[in-house]
């Protein structure tokens, strides 16, 4: 992943795109059939999906997600955005929040008191076009590379960084452990 930010907590950003109807996006984009016992949990997909390009996420993966690192890191989740965005959208809030001048893959926010782990809150800014340049760049199918983005984001919430090498391939180790689970439940 292209140099992904965990930031402290933040005042909420604005998402560039406006507001959304989720009602809209339930109809329009039919990903958010699925029930979920994290009633926090609120997906708002690329806005312009092309014909015959599926979404490899669904509202279950995020569930899934979730669930697994409520049970291994000890946090409990109460809250989370999950917006993809465009390259120009997600390179304006890392220009804004970050003073980054890049696209990136994830950037997270973290809204919650940061002392309390059992009731996180936070959104995840993902840029749907980069995390599939990474995919072929990585040479890794589509889905498995959307995951492993939000497990990265859902990590940086639970308190893991990324600022050095050693952070990294922990966090990278965290990942696998996560994505393996994910994978064999999906």
């Amino acid at each position: 992943m292209k140099d992904p930010q965990n930031s402290s907590k933040q005042e909420p950003w604005e998402d560039p795109r406006g507001s959304h109807d989720d009602q809209d996006i339930r109809d329009d984009q039919d990903i958010r059939d699925h029930p979920s016992s994290h009633p926090g949990i609120v997906l708002h997909p690329p806005e312009h999906i092309p014909d015959g390009v599926e979404f490899p996420i669904q509202e279950a993966d995020i569930e899934a997600i979730l669930a697994a690192t409520e049970e291994h890191e000890g946090v409990q989740f109460v809250a989370l955005e999950v917006v993809f965005m465009s390259a120009e959208e997600i390179t304006e809030i890392n220009r804004t929040y970050l003073n980054h001048d890049y696209v990136t893959d994830i950037i997270t926010f973290r809204l919650d008191d940061e002392e309390d782990r059992s009731a996180l809150e936070g959104t995840l800014c993902c840029c749907d076009d980069r995390i599939r340049e990474q995919s072929k760049e990585l040479g890794v199918e589509v889905r498995e590379e959307f995951l492993r983005v939000l497990i990265h984001g859902v990590l940086h919430l639970c308190g893991w960084e990324d600022d050095s090498d050693e952070k990294q391939q922990a966090m990278r180790e965290r990942e696998d452990f996560y994505l393996e689970r994910i994978q064999k439940v999906g």
